[in-house]
């Protein structure tokens, strides 16, 4: 039983992990484009 838990949580820890990776690669990506956005309408004011 000790054995069946401890797989558990490994399994519960390793997809949170990897959930977590998936969310934060995302959440870059939005902020990246949000960035490059406002970069690029910065220089068109500036132009």
């Amino acid at each position: 039983m000790q054995h069946l838990i401890s797989t558990y949580c490994t399994i519960l820890v390793y997809t949170r992990q990897e959930l977590f990776i998936k969310w934060l690669t995302f959440t870059a990506k939005q902020l990246g484009k949000i960035m490059n956005g406002m970069a690029v309408s910065l220089h068109g004011e500036l132009q």
